[in-house]
Order: structure tokens, then C-alpha cells, then sequence
């Protein structure tokens, strides 16, 4: 026996105790532990060497990546969330950066949320807020998409709504309004919510996020209401093919994650 011998086994047994709704703890943790010491001792296929998308797959080579990635850079560490993967983010108007893999396409889709808390906000909206329409990474330049996200919060999510440019009369993401209107909101300026997102929205926002039964019916005194944003840029599968061709070399997919993320960082933002 050889550690890639035994973690071949052992990935073997997880994935059949996954197929089973059987999962043993101890023996995902043990997997986690051993692939963040080595990577190159778990089987896994590099993304060049697939013949057909198979997300699995790609998901654990870019979490391998990010693994590296993360032992080169001591300020940013990867998110301990079972659910999903990302790192933490330095920047004070985003909290984590989350990698996700299209099941359909094996692009690599990279996430993050600006703004979500009002003290995020304060970062953006210094200014009017403005972000690059694209990215430079790795050489490359690739759009981003940007969306909404207006989330209310008590002592845990209460609802939201994700809205896109269409879904806006006028815009409502200004300097002014976020001032004025997001932050600590008492029962008594409800109303005051209702009319601006009345103004500015040009959809039902208020069965879309169930306003009546969620808010005006609930035993709540206030809320935190935030101006978010949701932006994620988009990896094609035939790039990361290009970047990962061998299985001891994570490097290249490694950089394209450091890439990724010092785009973000550094030109996502125009402050």
C-alpha cells in the first residue's frame, strides 16, 4: 500500500456512501485533510484528460487549486463551509469569493456579493458605484455579469429580491438612497420602504418577496434592509482543458485562481 493506493480506496468508499445517503464524517474529513496536505495523492482526473464535462471532477481539481492557492497566500483562506467553496475576500465591501462549476458546460463560474451588509455598502457607495463591464485575467479579458440583491435581515434572513437592469424604472443604487434609506429601519418608516421600492421597481417586488406574510404580518419592530449587489464572471470549460493537463501540476489552474481573484480585488471596483 501507497497513499495514493489508500486515498483511491477511500474516495472509492465515499462516493459509493454518497450514492447511499450513508456519509461517514470522519471519512470525508479524513479525504479534506489528506487533499489539503497533498493533493496529488487523491485520484483525480485533470480537466484536460476528461473526455466528457463531468463536473465532479472539475469541481475537485479547482478546489485543489484553490487549496494551493490559499497555502501561497497567508492573508486569504479557504471557506471551512461543507456547502460550498470559495476563500475569504480582503477587500472590505465583499466578505468571500465562491467557485462554482456548470453542471451542462464545465465553465467555471466565480461568484461574489458586494455590498451585501450595509457595512459593505459604505465601501461602494463613497462614490456612485461603478464596476468594469470586464475583467483582464490571466491574459484574458472576460465580461462580467452584474445583478441585485436587496436582502432584509433580522436576527437571520428574513427575504430579498434579485433583480436584473430591466427590473428598474429608474436607478435606485445612488449615493443618496443608500444614505438615506438602507441600514436600521423601524416599523414606523416601512412605509417609507414600500414607496421608494414602489418608485424605482417596476415589478410586484412585493409578492415576489412576500412582503405582507414575511414583514407587515411578523411580530418584527424593524429590519436591516442593504443594496447588494451579485457579480460572477464565467471561465470556459476549453480554458481550464488548456490549463490543467497533468495531475501533479496544479500550478497553472492555481494562478488562474490567483488571477481571478486579484481581478476582483484590484479592477472589479472602480473607487
Amino acid at each position: 500500500m501507497n497513499w495514493k493506493k489508500l486515498m483511491a480506496i477511500a474516495v472509492k468508499v465515499a462516493s459509493f456512501e454518497k450514492t447511499t445517503g450513508n456519509t461517514n464524517r470522519f471519512l470525508t474529513d479524513f479525504i479534506q485533510l489528506v487533499k489539503e496536505h497533498n493533493f496529488s495523492w487523491l485520484p483525480e482526473t485533470p480537466i484536460g484528460s476528461l473526455k466528457n464535462v463531468n463536473a465532479k471532477s472539475i469541481f475537485r481539481r479547482i478546489e485543489s487549486a484553490i487549496i494551493k492557492f490559499c497555502d501561497n497566500n497567508e492573508a486569504i483562506e479557504k471557506l471551512a463551509y461543507r456547502d460550498r467553496l470559495g476563500t475569504t475576500f480582503t477587500k472590505g465591501w465583499a466578505n468571500e469569493v465562491l467557485f462554482n462549476v456548470d453542471k451542462k458546460t464545465g465553465d467555471l463560474v466565480v461568484e461574489i456579493y458586494p455590498g451585501n451588509t450595509k457595512g459593505q455598502g459604505y465601501h461602494i457607495f463613497r462614490n456612485e458605484p461603478q464596476f468594469n463591464p470586464q475583467l483582464n485575467i490571466d491574459g484574458e479579458y472576460y465580461a462580467i455579469e452584474k445583478n441585485y440583491h436587496i436582502k432584509l435581515m433580522g436576527q437571520s434572513y428574513i427575504t430579498g429580491l434579485w433583480l436584473d437592469e430591466d427590473d428598474f424604472k429608474k436607478n435606485l443604487y445612488t449615493k443618496r438612497n443608500f444614505h438615506k434609506y438602507t441600514g436600521r429601519v423601524r416599523r414606523e418608516a416601512w412605509k417609507e420602504t414600500e414607496a421608494l421600492l414602489d418608485e424605482h421597481i417596476s415589478f410586484d417586488w412585493k409578492s415576489k418577496c412576500q412582503w405582507q406574510d414575511k414583514v407587515l404580518n411578523s411580530n418584527r419592530t424593524l429590519f436591516n434592509i442593504s443594496f447588494g449587489y451579485y457579480i460572477n464572471v464565467r471561465i470556459p470549460f476549453d480554458r481550464l482543458s488548456q490549463l490543467d493537463v497533468h495531475h501533479n501540476d496544479i500550478i497553472p489552474l492555481a494562478h488562474l485562481i490567483e488571477s481571478i481573484y486579484k481581478a476582483f480585488e484590484t479592477t472589479l471596483l472602480i473607487e
